[in-house]
């Protein structure tokens, strides 16, 4: 069974959460969202050319994957390695290292692990995983150390704040929780479920990055799902259906043992919704398409004025340069991290003069591309 980058944890145990009944909202409405039937999107070999780039400046104690999860303010750069999952790290504008900001291990200003995080004007929120519970770390950003924490009733793999909300993401499997996602008040209390679970067997969560914040919108993502949600403080929507045909998650699938159903899922391909991030004119999504030993990386670009979708499937070099997306400026600018050896191959290939300093060893880099 190939399923490379979901991280199914597996236990040798069924665990079970102490939870509190959570209120379902009824469902998510698909009244005003797109459907778009894969196997029609036109292709369109999407080819990009460098506009900036932010190198990520490397230090003794910052070594970073290109797997990384980045979150700006107006001042800085917040970056956390997705794959180490060992400490938040600060940059300035310019790329150039300020500090460590918190890291996980024992002791004062030490968390017991970073499931995700999100900047606010005074805090970074951390949500860290206690076992059999979850809960919401405040550091301060001006003090320099955790001011608070907020147990959970729930265990959450990632989260959202909007507003006066949060949404939390438990995965899939009805012993960890009734529903995928948990809204919240500011206090931890939880308002309602969403997305309820089906599957109530000894299937381990699907770790992953869920939610995607760009220019003041969130989207939701699911591994096992063919619809990308749109959430705002109050609601949650279905904005985007992909119709796969033949590839779409068959109904039965959380009806039958994971193991079989793994087996008949990777035998006959499906496709997973990894990301998506809308700006002010396009949005982007990226999908992988597994099956056996196949493993295939597509790329949406939706025009939202036209409404308009093309798909690329990457290719050659493409693959390294595009494989982790960051986000969309509000000038339409495409940011992806991109390794110093992939940039440095394939300079030519982005119209790309180098500047000198940059070494394959290096931290990755926010590469701020343009469509040609």
């Amino acid at each position: 069974m190939n399923l490379r980058l979901l991280k199914i944890f597996a236990l040798a145990f069924t665990f079970y959460a102490c939870e509190k009944p959570v209120k379902s909202n009824g469902g998510i409405g698909d009244e005003e969202s797109f459907t778009f039937v894969f196997d029609k999107i036109p292709m369109n070999s999407n080819s990009f050319e460098v506009d900036k780039l932010i190198p990520l400046e490397t230090t003794q104690n910052n070594f970073l994957s290109n797997n990384i999860i980045v979150k700006f303010s107006n001042d800085f750069i917040f970056v956390f390695d997705d794959q180490i999952k060992d400490a938040i790290h600060k940059f300035d504008q310019k790329g150039r290292y300020v500090s460590q900001i918190i890291s996980v291990g024992e002791g004062p200003e030490h968390v017991n692990s970073i499931d995700d995080f999100i900047i606010t004007e005074k805090n970074i929120e951390i949500l860290s995983g206690k076992g059999a519970y979850s809960e919401i770390i405040y550091f301060s950003l001006e003090e320099e150390k955790i001011v608070n924490k907020v147990k959970l009733d729930i265990i959450g793999f990632s989260f959202e704040k909007i507003g006066e909300t949060y949404y939390i993401y438990s995965s899939y499997n009805f012993p960890f929780a009734e529903f995928r996602v948990s809204k919240l008040d500011l206090q931890g209390n939880i308002i309602s479920g969403l997305l309820k679970n089906d599957y109530s067997g000894k299937m381990m969560p699907v770790v992953e990055r869920n939610f995607f914040t760009n220019n003041g919108t969130t989207f939701l993502t699911e591994s096992f799902s063919n619809k990308i949600y749109e959430l705002t403080e109050h609601d949650v929507k279905t904005k985007y259906v992909i119709d796969f045909g033949r590839n779409n998650i068959q109904k039965d699938f959380f009806e039958n043992d994971m193991m079989i159903a793994f087996e008949k899922l990777i035998n006959n391909g499906f496709y997973s919704i990894r990301n998506h991030f809308e700006g002010k004119d396009n949005a982007m999504t990226k999908l992988v398409f597994q099956k056996e030993n196949t493993f295939e990386s597509f790329q949406l670009i939706f025009d939202k004025q036209s409404k308009e979708i093309v798909k690329n499937k990457l290719q050659g070099p493409w693959i390294e340069l595009l494989q982790c997306p960051i986000g969309i400026t509000d000038t339409n600018l495409f940011i992806f991290s991109i390794s110093p050896q992939a940039l440095l191959q394939n300079a030519e290939l982005l119209n790309l003069q180098l500047n000198s300093g940059i070494e394959i060893d290096d931290n990755p880099i926010l590469a701020y591309l343009k469509l040609k």
